[in-house]
């Protein structure tokens, strides 16, 4: 059972999806195309909102996760 999601709806409700989250989110700021958390233990992770991920890490570097094909990841 996960404790923490985000979900995605679309502007006239439709359930779009959902993303199981790790850690507790604090803080939240919103962009058309992006979505930036910051957990309740510093984390931090910025979340393009049509299919990558985009992953602060500890020593400070960003990694993209992609989420379709690899034709579709740039």
């Amino acid at each position: 059972q996960d404790r923490f999601a985000l979900h995605l709806y679309s502007v006239n409700g439709k359930h779009l999806s959902t993303v199981p989250l790790d850690e507790e989110v604090t803080a939240m700021c919103l962009t058309e195309e992006f979505v930036v958390l910051g957990t309740m233990q510093c984390g931090l992770e910025i979340r393009d909102l049509q299919s990558h991920i985009l992953v602060g890490l500890e020593d400070g570097k960003l990694i993209v996760v992609g989420a379709g094909q690899p034709a579709e990841v740039s």
